[in-house]
């Protein structure tokens, strides 16, 4: 009779530590990243946002502990946010993503993620927002593209981590790109350039030399259960072929990884493609 009660018991405590085990990663949960893009708004090869995220997701993927979902959306976010719920970080590959702080309820929505500490991306025109929302859409990135400041014309560049020692800045080495990478960014104080472009050319052919064109930023208000808060912005992402640059996916994937508090691998993002990238001109 006793070893038949220790034979259940060990059968009971063995069953309770499967189901208490975490999954792979460490944590209660796998991390959760919601990718936000639409169609394009440019010809081919420009602006493919959702090309552009189902490589981005192909590459987060690969990090243990992280489950990805794309969402496709219209102009703005749709009446069921449910899928933003228990995001660890949201990524925005789409038009203007300021413009979600026009009407109140997407904007009101969006805060309120933010504020349980989800992290918070905004790749290329994602990260522009005219002046009326610079004040509440900078106090959620960090920064901005201000029309009428900023600049966009294309570049030929040297892309480069401003902080080498940076989580963002592992497994990549300064890399040249061709791309519209917007610059002139509004940043707050508190913000921390990440990626700069060693030269630019605005449209009078005037010289900027280690520009801003990606960054970081720490929110105050918005750390919860859900994360530390923290933001991301990069103005690349214009052309499509950029994304068959190792170097350029991975700086990316770092970035998003750092947002939703994913520790970053010392060697990097794994950002492997299992079909190359469409050089469309």
């Amino acid at each position: 009779m006793r070893t038949w009660i220790v034979g259940l018991l060990a059968v009971v405590v063995s069953l309770l530590a499967l189901r208490l085990a975490p999954v792979e990663g460490g944590g209660a949960r796998a991390k959760k990243i919601v990718l936000l893009g639409m169609d394009r708004d440019h010809g081919p090869g420009e602006h493919e946002y959702m090309a552009g995220l189902a490589i981005l997701a192909e590459c987060l993927k690969q990090t243990p502990g992280v489950e990805v979902q794309v969402v496709k959306l219209g102009k703005t976010l749709p009446a069921d946010t449910r899928f933003l719920e228990d995001a660890n970080a949201v990524v925005c590959f789409l038009r203007r993503a300021g413009d979600f702080f026009r009407k109140t309820p997407p904007r009101a929505r969006l805060e309120e993620v933010l504020k349980k500490g989800t992290g918070f991306v905004c790749l290329h025109w994602a990260v522009e927002g005219d002046k009326a929302v610079g004040a509440p859409f900078m106090a959620a990135l960090g920064g901005y593209y201000e029309p009428g400041y900023s600049t966009n014309p294309h570049n030929t560049a040297t892309v480069k981590p401003a902080d080498p020692s940076s989580p963002i800045a592992r497994g990549w080495k300064p890399f040249e790109a061709r791309d519209e990478f917007y610059f002139k960014i509004r940043l707050l104080p508190d913000a921390k350039p990440a990626i700069l472009a060693s030269s630019l050319k605005d449209r009078q052919k005037k010289e900027y030399k280690d520009e801003t064109i990606g960054w970081t930023y720490e929110r105050k208000d918005s750390k919860g259960p859900l994360g530390p808060g923290r933001s991301f912005g990069f103005t690349g992402c214009h052309f499509h072929v950029n994304f068959g640059i190792p170097e350029f996916r991975r700086l990316i994937a770092n970035a998003v990884l750092w947002t939703a508090d994913v520790p970053v691998p010392e060697q990097g993002a794994p950002v492997a493609l299992t079909a190359p990238v469409p050089k469309v001109p």
